[in-house]
């Protein structure tokens, strides 16, 4: 493994010079140097640790002496290599005589991130002049042991769904230097299920100190797994490990199913064919999926049926329905590994006969406060017996709805009557429908009658209408049943009928009165003209009328 050094560089600080002036005098004094102190923050540390060094020494050479140098040097030593730390010369030459530099270094700083037995601190002084030179030096020692490790991961969700795939990733760090890279550490990455080891992966960090796993949920299964991340010892590190629980739902599945009958009939000596074809579609929600491994089973009654599958998520089986009428459900139950269990539901009626419903009326057109008489006659079709007790609801069409009007219970003979008063349906036919109920004997059949509304109505007015221009116009208008029994809110209006517009509006009272008025220009053209009345029952159109108008000039008075 590829080791990275950092050096930190110490600048050497000089102290003020005093010093005081003579005129052609010259002192000099020998140089000098002491290594006067050496110290470590730690005689042990750890790989990511900071190493600090202290010294402080005395160093002095003649600054007039031309020949005058020195300098001071630190130098770390691990496993025979050596890390120059820092190197300092003095080459000032002053005119002071006697000058005294003490320089107090602190700290001294270094990361190490080699393990080693044993390091040095090499600390080494010189100085030299015309007149000779000195040397010191002071040495220190201090060994580099390994370091632990820490992993930092990536948030995982404590819930995953089968079919899902997600991404374990972290990175290992240095606890004395989170900044240090660790790339090819080997790594166990093993997930187990009750003390069982399920899945396993060996891996190593990149640089700097990353890793990452796929891991697919179809190979592991369902349930509450343990996820550990083994760092193994290296020359530098300790071993350690992390853990994370998580735990793998069980997939959702859908499931729809089909038969190619909910009624059947019950056994008659002509008919024997009561096999039933259920067919059920398996889909997972989370994927595409084929369930060759699925238990489905239909039961009806209590008999069971295993599914066979025709291809990888269709399932389909034959069963026998009942032969006594009723109501009965086919339940389909599917469960395949690592998937819910789901069930539904198809219902099932058996009946035992067709019925044969007939509705008839006393007329085939009626208008409104007439009287219409239905009558309702059931026979079974096998055996021709009119069918008795079994209740029948008629119902009326009226606007767009079928309204229900009353129920009525069926003689021995097999019939049932209605005595109805024609009520307003506005501008459709009345149209009646019979229903028979015959659960669970017969199947439930309807059948409708339809009778021609007449929608007899009268109305009176003055035509033709003779009108004069520049005046308002007042024009009243009757509307009776055919008995001359007033309507009331019947809607009319005048349309001119060369232009298709609108002339006047009105709403008939409770004494079937309405007035339409409007105001007639000067410029109107004289003579006839064609109209329409349109009447009607709220949206209802009853009748549309033909109104001829003839306009007149007023007449003009000569005063004398």
């Amino acid at each position: 493994m590829k080791k990275k050094t950092t050096i930190l560089l110490i600048m050497a600080i000089l102290l003020p010079l005093t010093y005081t002036p003579f005129f052609n005098l010259v002192v000099t004094q020998d140089c000098f140097v002491q290594i006067v102190s050496v110290s470590l923050n730690q005689s042990s540390l750890q790989i990511g640790e900071t190493l600090e060094v202290n010294i402080v020494y005395d160093l002095y050479f003649d600054p007039l002496d031309p020949l005058g140098i020195g300098s001071v040097s630190i130098t770390i030593e691990i496993q025979g290599m050596s890390i120059p730390l820092i190197q300092s010369e003095f080459t000032d030459v002053g005119i002071a005589v006697n000058k005294l530099v003490i320089l107090d270094i602190s700290p001294i700083s270094w990361s190490p991130n080699e393990t080693g037995q044993v390091g040095r601190v090499q600390v080494e002084g010189w100085v030299q002049d015309s007149v000779g030179s000195m040397t010191d030096n002071v040495e220190q020692q201090f060994s580099v042991q390994q370091s632990n490790l820490i992993f930092s991961m990536a948030s995982i969700p404590s819930q995953i769904s089968f079919h899902d795939i997600f991404n374990l990733a972290g990175s290992l760090q240095n606890p004395n230097n989170i900044s240090l890279p660790i790339p090819n550490h080997p790594l166990l990455i093993s997930i187990s299920q009750n003390d069982q080891l399920v899945r396993s992966w060996n891996q190593t960090t990149i640089y700097p100190s990353n890793f990452s796993q796929i891991i697919n949920t179809t190979l592991i299964g369902t349930g509450t797994f343990n996820c550990n991340v083994t760092a193994f010892e290296s020359d530098d590190y300790i071993q350690t490990d992390t853990l994370h629980s998580f735990t793998i739902l069980e997939a959702n599945i859908t499931l729809s199913a089909t038969t190619n009958a909910t009624v059947v009939q019950a056994y008659y000596p002509s008919t024997n064919n009561h096999s039933l074809l259920v067919s059920v579609d398996l889909h997972c929600q989370s994927s595409n999926h084929s369930f060759e491994e699925a238990n489905v089973i239909c039961r009806l009654g209590n008999v069971d049926t295993t599914m066979n599958y025709s291809d990888p998520n269709h399932f389909s089986t034959v069963i026998v329905a009942p032969s006594t009428p009723g109501n009965y459900s086919i339940t389909i139950t599917a469960h395949t590994p690592n998937h819910n269990t789901i069930n539904t539901s198809i219902p099932l009626r058996v009946i035992s006969r067709e019925p044969l419903v007939y509705l008839e009326s006393n007329r085939s057109g009626a208008a409104y406060d007439e009287i219409i008489e239905l009558t309702v006659t059931v026979i079974d079709e096998s055996s021709q017996v009119p069918v008795a007790n079994k209740t029948c609801s008629i119902y009326l069409y009226n606007q767009s709805v079928w309204n229900l009007l009353t129920q009525l219970v069926l003689d021995q003979e097999g019939k049932a009557k209605i005595m109805w008063l024609a009520q307003n349906v506005g501008d459709q036919d009345f149209r009646f429908k019979a229903v028979l109920h015959g659960e669970p004997e017969f199947i439930t059949k309807e059948i409708e009658l339809t009778i021609t509304n007449t929608r007899e109505f009268r109305i009176i007015l003055n035509s033709p209408i003779n009108i004069i221009r520049q005046t308002n116009i007042s024009y009243l208008i009757q509307i009776t049943d055919k008995d001359y029994q007033p309507l009331a809110n019947v809607n009319f209006t005048l349309i001119e009928q060369a232009t298709n517009s609108s002339w006047s509006t009105t709403v008939s009272n409770t004494s079937g009165y309405a007035t339409l008025t409007w105001y007639l220009e000067s410029d109107y053209k004289l003579g006839p003209h064609e109209f329409s009345l349109l009447v009607q029952n709220g949206s209802i159109t009853l009748g549309v009328i033909e109104v001829i108008m003839i306009v007149f000039e007023q007449t003009k008075l000569d005063l004398v």
